[in-house]
C-alpha cells in the first residue's frame, strides 16, 4: 500500500553462499534509497508508491556453478480505507493484493485473526464482513497478503457510530472583522455519532427584533 512496506526473499541453500542481484522489470532496481537488498536475499522497499508495482527478479550467483532466476511480483492493488459503519449495520473492508504465486490475504486486529470469525462475520474473498457493527468493533485492521515468497500489508481505520444526533460543537468562540461581517470558530462536536457533512450557523438580522427573522448559513464541516 502507499507509504508501507514490502519485503521480498529469495533464498537458496548452497556452498558456497550465493551473492544476489535484484532486477525489477527487467533491469536493474532504482537507484533509490527506499530500495535496500540484503546478503540473505531479501528485498525491502520502504514508503511504497504507485511506480514501485512490477515484475520483481532476483538473481542468485553460485560461485563454480551458475546463477540461478526467480520472479517475484507482488502488488497490493488497493489497501483498505477509513471506514464509517452505523450501529448495527454490515460494514466491510476491502483490500485487493495480486501477485506471482497468487498470494493469501488474512485480517488481524491486535494481531489476532481467528477472532473474526467469532466475532466479526466472514471473509468474502478480499472483504471483512463486520455483522451487526457497534463501536466495539471501531479500531485498525490491518490486512495482510503473503505468497509465500513476499508479504505485503496495510492498516485501515473503521469508525462505528450510534443513530444517535451529534454533540454541539464546542469551543465556539467570534469576532467582529469589520462592520456586518463576524467571523466564527468553533471545533467539531465530542460525539458526531457519524460523518459531519455541515454545520447551519443562525444568526438576527435586526438585533431589536429577536424573534421577527432568522437566516442560516451552511458550512462544510471537517
Amino acid at each position: 500500500y502507499l507509504g508501507g512496506v514490502a519485503r521480498f526473499e529469495c533464498n537458496i541453500n548452497s556452498v558456497p553462499q550465493p551473492s544476489y542481484v535484484w532486477q525489477k522489470d527487467g533491469n536493474k532496481i532504482p537507484q533509490d534509497n527506499r530500495y535496500t537488498t540484503f546478503s540473505s536475499g531479501v528485498l525491502q522497499i520502504t514508503n511504497l508508491k504507485y511506480e514501485d508495482a512490477g515484475l520483481y527478479r532476483c538473481i542468485a550467483y553460485i560461485s563454480g556453478i551458475g546463477d540461478g532466476i526467480g520472479n517475484r511480483h507482488f502488488k497490493m492493488l488497493a489497501p483498505p480505507q477509513n471506514i464509517t459503519g452505523i450501529y448495527g449495520e454490515t460494514a466491510e473492508l476491502e483490500c485487493l493484493i495480486d501477485g506471482y504465486p497468487l498470494p493469501g490475504v488474512i485480517w488481524t486486529r491486535k494481531g489476532m485473526t481467528w477472532i473474526f470469525f467469532l466475532f466479526y462475520g466472514w471473509l468474502r474473498g478480499d472483504k471483512l464482513v463486520v455483522l451487526s457493527a457497534n463501536p466495539n468493533h471501531s479500531g485498525y485492521y490491518q490486512c495482510i497478503g503473503d505468497n509465500g515468497i513476499g508479504q505485503v500489508m496495510s492498516t485501515g481505520l473503521l469508525k462505528v457510530f450510534k443513530k444517535e444526533v451529534p454533540s454541539a460543537p464546542t469551543n465556539i468562540t467570534w469576532e467582529i472583522v469589520s462592520p456586518g461581517i463576524v467571523e466564527i470558530h468553533w471545533h467539531p462536536p465530542t460525539e458526531p455519532n457519524g460523518v459531519i457533512t455541515s454545520y447551519i450557523i443562525f444568526y438576527n438580522i435586526d438585533e431589536s427584533l429577536p424573534d421577527t427573522k432568522w437566516n442560516n448559513v451552511t458550512q462544510n464541516g471537517k
